[in-house]
């Protein structure tokens, strides 16, 4: 009964082990659309978020990020690069992505504040990935926090659309 054990012990850790040496990276089961993120994806200070709202959609889509979070480019590599939630985010929603652990400061009611700052007390992120939706007064309207992957995001999207 001692010699099974000790063999099923080290088949169960041979198994393990030949499972974690694999470091091939994991291709994706659909293929993504080859569609260019546009230069409204870069680190825009919060102060201009609601001037592009009332010029030119009703709703601003703000995305926390942190350089570090995995599930942060996900979102922004894959998720976003998906033509049918481009689509949907230029045509209906200002965007604005905020590096939430970013040290640089802002005026920040009235007071220098950082990124962080701002994104921890002023927005009350919480983790990484963050998706935010303003109408066009500053109110927030929706927040998702979390990845989202393309589907997930396109149906958020429009329900957030939809309600406006």
């Amino acid at each position: 009964m001692k010699k099974l054990g000790i063999i099923l012990f080290v088949v169960t850790l041979a198994i393990i082990v030949s499972s974690c040496g694999d470091d091939r990276p994991i291709e994706p089961e659909y293929e993504l659309a080859v569609f260019p993120i546009p230069d409204s994806l870069a680190l825009q200070p919060p102060s201009i978020i609601w001037e592009q709202s009332a010029e030119k959609h009703a709703i601003t889509l703000v995305i926390v990020k942190a350089d570090w979070c995995g599930y942060c480019h996900q979102l922004l590599e894959q998720t976003l690069a998906d033509s049918t939630v481009m689509g949907l985010i230029s045509n209906n929603f200002n965007l604005c992505i905020i590096d939430g652990d970013s040290r640089d400061t802002l005026r920040c009611e009235g007071n220098l504040c950082t990124y962080h700052q701002y994104v921890r007390d002023i927005l009350k992120v919480k983790g990484y990935p963050t998706s935010i939706f303003f109408d066009s007064a500053g109110n927030e309207i929706a927040r998702a926090p979390g990845y989202l992957d393309a589907s997930a995001y396109a149906y958020l999207l429009r329900e957030v659309y939809n309600r406006m």
